[in-house]
């Protein structure tokens, strides 16, 4: 399995277990200039947009959480910016972002991981 398919995966994985806590996703791998969301999700009133790392025991980088650095952490706010501007029908919720780790099918759910 190449990178790609690695981290499609994880996203996946993500995708089904925010679901199965009552969220419904709005849309995944959102575009902007800035960078890419990996979900954005609904729950209740809250607009959540999520980060996904997939590691497995030979990464390199074991925590995943740090690789969320405060330059990652502005392209994604500058994505959800640009996401509330394109679909304003969302501008009514709050917002919050969160982080899902997955290491070795093992899952870690970070809400209200930065702001």
């Amino acid at each position: 399995m190449n990178k790609k398919e690695f981290g499609d995966l994880g996203e996946k994985i993500a995708a089904d277990f925010i679901e199965g806590l009552g969220h419904t996703i709005v849309d995944t791998k959102f575009h902007c200039r800035r960078g890419e969301i990996d979900i954005i999700s609904r729950y209740e009133d809250l607009l959540v947009f999520i980060e996904v790392k997939n590691r497995n025991r030979h990464s390199e980088e074991f925590d995943a959480r740090f690789s969320i650095d405060k330059n990652k952490q502005n392209h994604i706010r500058e994505c959800a910016r640009y996401f509330l501007h394109t679909h304003q029908n969302y501008c009514a919720l709050q917002i919050r972002f969160d982080v899902i780790t997955i290491m070795d099918g093992k899952i870690d759910y970070i809400e209200n991981a930065f702001w």
